[in-house]
Order: C-alpha cells, then sequence, then structure tokens
C-alpha cells in the first residue's frame, strides 16, 4: 500500500474508531511491509489471505470468512484485495455479513476500474470519508444495526 494511504489507515483509526475489539484483515499477504503493527492495541488481529506468508494467520478463499468465526468481527479491512481476486462479488458478501452491526469496514482499492467495489460493500452502510490518496481510493463505513 502506498505510504499516503497508510497514512490515511491510521487517520481513520484515529478518527473514527474508539474501541478495536476483533481485527479482519482480508487480503493480508504483507508485500509491502503489512499493517498489523497498526493494530497492536486491538483485543485481537486477525489476517486472512488465499495463500500462505507473512501477515497470513488464516489461508483460505476470502470468499468463505463468513464461515470462519463464532463470532463477528468489530473491524474489517480490505486492502488492495480486489485488485487481485477473480471472486469479488462472493468476497463482498462474505465481508459484508461477516461484520458485526455496528462495525467498521476500511475499503483501499486502486483507482483503476475497482471503485464499484466500495460502492458494492458500502451500500446501505453509513459511508464515514471517502477520499481518493495519489492512485488509491480510501474509504470507510460503519454498518448499520439493521439493514
Amino acid at each position: 500500500m502506498e505510504p499516503l494511504a497508510q497514512k490515511k489507515l491510521i487517520e481513520y483509526k484515529k478518527r473514527f474508531i474508539k474501541k478495536l475489539g476483533y481485527v479482519v484483515e482480508v487480503g493480508s499477504f504483507d508485500m509491502e511491509g503489512g499493517n498489523r503493527h497498526l493494530f497492536e492495541d486491538a483485543d485481537d488481529f486477525c489476517g486472512i489471505d488465499c495463500k500462505r506468508g507473512p501477515g497470513v494467520d488464516i489461508v483460505t478463499d476470502c470468499a468463505e470468512i463468513d464461515r470462519l468465526f463464532d463470532f463477528n468481527p468489530y473491524i474489517i479491512i480490505c486492502l488492495d484485495i480486489f485488485s487481485r481476486v477473480v471472486n469479488k462479488k462472493k468476497i463482498i458478501k462474505a465481508v459484508r455479513e461477516t461484520l458485526m452491526p455496528g462495525g467498521y469496514l476500511m475499503v483501499f482499492v486502486p483507482q483503476t476500474g475497482e471503485g464499484s467495489c466500495i460502492d458494492a460493500l458500502f451500500n446501505g452502510y453509513k459511508v464515514l470519508d471517502l477520499t481518493t490518496v495519489n492512485r488509491t481510493i480510501c474509504g470507510i463505513a460503519r454498518k448499520p444495526y439493521k439493514i
């Protein structure tokens, strides 16, 4: 992730999230330094990706995350995952179903053609911020208690 986009992630955390609870990063394979260290104060952090590597706690198809947990995470982070997966619609559905009501969804996608993923992910959610930073669309939204 671009350094300016990572600064946006830090800003979102400070500005909008009062308690971290359980954090899940979808597409967590650490290619450029990772983001786990930004959430050291969370109750727990779980990185999920379809391939084993740094930053990955659970190796699985990211579209299956709705079946992984006995509870719903309070924060789900999707950083640049949609530019490298085929089954975008399944992942979008799984992320939306997995996030706890009242929880936060942070999404960062390349500006080139993936913006519709944010529209689908944030549909019915309260969008708190949607900003373009260099070549990355950064957004945070809160899932309502009832959709």
